[in-house]
């Protein structure tokens, strides 16, 4: 992991009431190492390690979560939809489709979006899922959302934000929650080398596609929370996926020449101290930056804590 020369923490909230830190650790080298690093990097589109990242997650847009809006999930009468799998596979398609359009088109504005900014927030984190690009092996889900991410990185251009994009689910589910796509007991994405290589080949396009974009786009989060409370094998393929997301993301032109977007890694619900030294900056790696969430809301002992204990 990239080690920056001075200690920063960046926080932004989540979705409505989850915390997420962006954490770069202290470099230990000598400047002149530290300096000539700099040189190989192009300049990131935001200055981070000296200015805090206040940003907020844009949860429920693109991605469905149905305790984000629940209105679109109860008003199908259906209690089997519990996800965005099944909001498609259990709704006619034109009708389900009509919903989905309505809700892109007004849940989030750019009025929304000049609100953030007006409330002194410099980023914004976008959910998408993996069906936005690839629905080939018969996904019931809904294709339409790229229109709207162009949209709102035209919006942040505007209005002078920053935007992190966030591959929100992947093929198989990467940790069975409802907010992947696919609600299941067991994820999926890990036991497959055909997930694991379509979402490759989706960080591959993002990168490419954005590169040229690094005044809003700053940062690709290549996966969102794989659960690595499930055992080894996820967080091993998880490990992998992030060295195979940093050549597709920093390196997004085919070449050894090196892109200016930042690379958000999960700890996949491991400590801190588990990755520590994962990623050195002595091995080469730069502009990578460590995505841990805080939640505070989602169990009794958790509302009951202090503010200072929050």
């Amino acid at each position: 992991m990239k080690m920056w020369n001075t200690h920063s923490l960046f926080t932004a909230a989540v979705a409505a009431f989850g915390i997420v830190s962006f954490t770069s650790l202290q470099a230990s080298a000598a400047p002149i190492e530290t300096a000539n690093l700099r040189k190989r990097a192009p300049a990131w589109g935001f200055p981070y390690g000296s200015t805090k990242i206040r940003g907020v997650n844009l949860g429920g847009w693109l991605v469905l979560e149905p305790w984000i809006t629940p209105s679109l999930f109860d008003g199908t009468g259906n209690s089997a939809i519990i996800d965005e799998w099944t909001f498609g596979q259990y709704q006619n398609y034109n009708t389900a489709h009509g919903k989905l359009v309505n809700h892109w088109n007004t849940f989030i504005t750019y009025n929304d979006l000049a609100a953030i900014k007006a409330a002194g927030l410099n980023h914004v984190r976008l959910p998408i899922g993996y069906w936005a690009w690839d629905i080939s092996r018969g996904e019931p889900y809904h294709q339409g959302q790229l229109p709207y991410l162009n949209q709102a990185i035209s919006w942040c251009r505007t209005l002078g934000l920053k935007m992190i994009i966030d591959l929100h689910g992947a093929p198989g589910s990467q940790n069975g929650f409802d907010n992947s796509g696919q609600k299941k007991s067991y994820p999926l994405w890990h036991t497959s080398s055909d997930n694991i290589a379509r979402t490759n080949a989706i960080i591959k396009t993002l990168a490419s596609t954005y590169s040229s974009q690094t005044d809003v786009v700053t940062g690709i989060a290549p996966l969102n929370e794989p659960a690595g409370f499930f055992g080894n094998d996820v967080v091993a393929a998880a490990r992998q996926f992030w060295y195979d997301s940093y050549g597709n993301i920093r390196y997004p032109y085919g070449t050894s020449q090196q892109g200016a977007i930042v690379e958000f890694i999960s700890d996949a619900f491991q400590p801190l101290s588990y990755w520590n030294n994962f990623m050195p900056w002595q091995n080469g790696f730069e502009g990578v930056i460590m995505d841990t969430h805080y939640y505070g809301v989602f169990s009794q002992a958790e509302v009951s804590r202090s503010w200072d204990q929050q």
